[in-house]
């Protein structure tokens, strides 16, 4: 599922293709093998079948455009079901490698990520001033200073 989830931060088209409701049965099923070609499954393996009928009651239900979300959910299910606990740094900049330790090791040490957990860090990079609040493209604060 991690595979089909990083197709779509490849290809900015795939999730447009994947919503149209103009699709033909010929479409989906190049879709599907497109797909499964790229989740690292071979045809001999005993995940293959599943992932392939996983594929084809989607696109069977017109809802291809919803396996970027399913797989996202899939992976936070996942990640519980192995004792990870997700972290989401948000800073101004990117965080070089020894602070995102360092936080990750005070982190772990609190109460909140249990015994035997283990704690996953990533940072997200947000420009936008802490506290404006964004509709669309437009911040608050940009029309707040339009207007005055």
């Amino acid at each position: 599922m991690e595979a089909l989830s990083s197709i779509y931060a490849k290809d900015a088209k795939l999730a447009t293709i994947m919503q149209a409701p103009t699709l033909s049965n010929s479409d989906k099923a190049q879709i599907i093998a497109e797909l499964q070609k790229h989740t690292g499954v071979s045809a001999n393996d005993k995940g293959a079948e599943t992932v392939k009928n996983f594929l084809a009651t989607l696109a069977d239900y017109n809802r291809l455009g919803l396996l970027k979300g399913i797989a996202e959910k899939f992976g936070e299910l996942m990640s519980a079901a192995k004792g990870e606990v997700e972290l989401t740094v948000t800073s101004a900049s990117a965080l070089d490698a020894k602070t995102l330790q360092r936080l990750e090791a005070a982190v772990s040490k609190s109460q909140y990520v249990g015994q035997g957990k283990k704690l996953k860090v990533t940072n997200k990079v947000c420009s936008e001033p802490p506290n404006s609040h964004v509709s669309g493209n437009t911040t608050w604060e940009t029309r707040w200073m339009q207007a005055n």
